[in-house]
């Protein structure tokens, strides 16, 4: 929902809108009380109504408010109000000091390159298969420019190279430039831990799992409370079959932060490959909850029911997908593992198919996932390894 000039939230008259992105928009305002200039930030009306991004806001707002330093805006508020007197919607915001500054580009200054990867990770998370908020055509060319444009200020920005190697991973599945890009951000910064978790994906792919189980634990040592490197160990577990070991870690991870939902989704994994139907269920309906019901999410669900005998409820959550493919972004990966689940295999290569021409970056995994195992004597299969360049 756009907010037009003069609209009151609150104290504060919305005067223009100064910027957009995944989580919503920013307007400049005049603070009525105080008269001055504020910047407010407006939580998408999408996101409003997930609890787990009211909850992101909120401890934004916390970490933000906890902060006092020259380069850092100043919170002053966080507050709901409704816009219309015509319906019960409300807006979430913050509200923080509004600095007058001019456009970055072209400067030098060695923030900058790190500001422009740091958008390109962004543009990655937005399309990677584990997310799968936007497509993959939306947003890794964006990232793979972002991080270009990165390194021609500063050619020895680790975290550009380390961006641009995974969207060559990722997206173009060219493993060699990806390999080149993923060591050099590792060389010029090797405490980076983001950078070995994607490495290690790249070698996990390659078949070479020694290396790839090396760079996880290095990743871990970069920060042992950091949940997605924590997860990361699990799921490295999970693809070589080491199904307790890959429990046991989740578990833990779960410790650390029980809403954690990548945790939850790949615990529900590992317990499918244990026998575990039931768990798996619970597993994956407490990450469709915890993301406010996101496609990829509940295609794991599905998946789950497909394979424990539920087949009512495969059938309805694929249903749903599908109607929602037409009007959002719904990973084709997601839906033929569910089919795969089914047996209905013709209608899994079908979106499998489908998968390849979204850029699914997890198709990377294909050769390692178990949830493939029923399929490998296929021609269709090995016709799609070779397409993605894969060694076999």
């Amino acid at each position: 929902m756009l907010l037009a000039p003069g609209t009151r939230l609150g104290p504060y008259e919305v005067t223009a809108q100064i910027g957009a992105g995944g989580m919503g928009e920013v307007y400049k305002a005049r603070d009525t009380r105080l008269d001055r200039s504020v910047a407010i930030k407006v939580l998408s009306s999408e996101l409003a109504d997930r609890d787990d991004w009211r909850r992101r806001l909120e401890r934004e707002a916390r970490a933000v408010s906890r902060l006092n330093h020259p380069r850092i805006c100043t919170l002053y508020d966080i507050g709901r109000e409704k816009v219309s007197s015509e319906s019960d919607d409300a807006v979430i915001f913050l509200v923080m000091e509004y600095l007058e500054g001019r456009d970055a580009r072209g400067t030098n200054h060695p923030t900058y390159a790190l500001g422009l990867a740091g958008l390109a990770d962004a543009y990655i998370s937005l399309g990677w298969d584990l997310f799968a908020m936007r497509s993959p055509d939306d947003t890794y060319p964006r990232a793979k420019a972002t991080a270009t444009e990165a390194l021609a200020h500063d050619p020895d920005c680790a975290e550009a190279h380390a961006a641009r190697g995974w969207a060559a991973a990722g997206y173009d599945w060219n493993w060699a430039a990806a390999e080149v890009d993923l060591c050099r951000a590792i060389a010029l910064k090797p405490q980076y831990a983001p950078v070995h978790i994607w490495y290690s994906h790249l070698l996990q792919a390659m078949g070479r799992t020694s290396e790839s189980l090396h760079e996880s634990h290095v990743a871990l040592s970069c920060d042992p409370l950091g949940l997605i490197l924590n997860v990361h160990l699990g799921w490295h577990h999970l693809y070589v079959r080491q199904y307790q070991p890959a429990i046991d870690q989740l578990l833990k991870t779960i410790d650390l932060d029980p809403d954690f939902i990548l945790a939850r989704m790949f615990l529900g994994e590992a317990y499918e490959h244990v026998g575990r139907l039931e768990d798996a269920i619970t597993e994956f309906r407490r990450a469709v909850d915890l993301s406010g019901r996101r496609p990829i999410y509940l295609a794991g669900l599905g998946h789950a029911y497909a394979i424990s005998g539920h087949r009512d409820e495969a059938v309805t959550t694929v249903a749903e997908l599908e109607q929602r493919a037409a009007r959002e972004f719904v990973s084709a990966r997601g839906v033929a593992e569910i089919y795969l689940g089914l047996g209905e295999r013709d209608t899994a290569f079908s979106w499998l198919g489908k998968a390849f021409d979204q850029r699914s970056g997890w198709l990377m995994h294909i050769q390692e996932n178990p949830r493939y195992d029923g399929v490998r004597d296929d021609p269709r299969y090995a016709a799609l390894v070779r397409r993605l360049n894969l060694p076999r």
